[in-house]
């Protein structure tokens, strides 16, 4: 009897070593999906805070939220990683977080300053320019 508890202590024990060192994969810290009912107050709540400019019609408005839902999974996917020691910081929903990546670095990222063309009024008739550059007159 006290060999059969001993062999059962031991069994045990070394189940519990071979779970706590098996190798945590990505996979397995993936969360669990977001009701639809959750992911919609969500989406209502973080609109409040940061209402759409210029207004959105309510087919738009469906799309910002799938843009959000997948968004929201990515968030989600992320900080599950993190809490499994994979990433040093954890990620939350921003101003941006209807936007695809493409529309983040269009609208955002994406700013490109409009170079005025290069003949002006300054401009000679004959394609020289009336305008001085001190950089360029050899000033010491």
């Amino acid at each position: 009897m006290a060999a059969t508890m001993l062999a059962v202590a031991l069994a045990v024990a070394l189940a519990a070593v071979g779970v706590s060192a098996a190798p945590r994969s990505i996979h397995s810290a993936a969360p669990w999906e977001r009701v639809d009912e959750e992911v919609r107050q969500l989406y209502e709540a973080w609109k409040s805070k940061h209402p759409p400019w210029p207004p959105r019609g309510n087919d738009d408005d469906l799309l910002r939220l799938e843009v959000f839902r997948d968004n929201l999974r990515y968030i989600d996917a992320h900080n599950a990683e993190a809490d499994l020691g994979l990433h040093g910081f954890r990620l939350g929903l921003t101003p941006f977080a209807d936007l695809t990546l493409e529309e983040f670095r269009g609208r955002v990222l994406g700013f490109q300053h409009s170079r005025r063309n290069d003949t002006t009024a300054d401009d000679a008739a004959d394609g020289r320019s009336t305008r001085f550059d001190l950089h360029s007159a050899g000033e010491p």
